[in-house]
C-alpha cells in the first residue's frame, strides 16, 4: 500500500494477482565419493514452464520459457549408519510475458540408514 496511490483499473491503493507456473523437467545428476565415508551429490535439471497470471478483476497473462536449477550436497557417513547431509538448492523458472520466480534455500539432515 502506497499512500496517495491509486491503481488505474480498479481505483484502490491495492489490487491482488495470482500467477500459478507448471513445469515439465529433464535433469541429470551424479554422486562423487570421496572415501567410504565423504562425497558429494550434484544434480541439474532444465525445465520448461508455462505461467498464468490472473488479476483481481479478471485480466490474464500468460507466457512461458526455460528455466533451470540445481542441488549440491555433501555428505558424511559418520558412524555405522549413522549420516549427515548438508547442502543447497537454487530454481528458477521463468514465465515469459508474466515474469520469472526464484527461489535458493539450504538443507541439513541427520540420519541413520539401515541396510536390509
Amino acid at each position: 500500500v502506497t499512500p496517495g496511490w491509486v491503481w488505474t483499473y480498479n481505483n484502490k491503493n491495492t489490487y491482488a494477482a495470482e500467477t500459478t507456473f507448471k513445469s515439465g523437467l529433464v535433469g541429470v545428476g551424479m554422486i562423487v565419493p570421496f572415501s567410504k565415508a565423504l562425497g558429494i551429490r550434484v544434480d541439474g535439471r532444465v525445465m520448461s514452464t508455462s505461467a498464468e497470471k490472473v488479476r483481481d478483476d479478471g485480466r490474464k497473462w500468460t507466457g512461458g520459457g526455460i528455466g533451470a536449477g540445481g542441488t549440491l550436497t555433501g555428505y558424511w557417513n559418520i558412524f555405522r549408519g549413522v549420516n549427515l547431509q548438508a547442502g543447497g538448492k537454487l530454481q528458477w523458472l521463468n514465465g515469459g510475458d508474466v515474469g520469472w520466480y526464484s527461489k535458493a534455500g539450504y538443507f541439513a539432515s541427520l540420519g541413520y540408514s539401515y541396510k536390509f
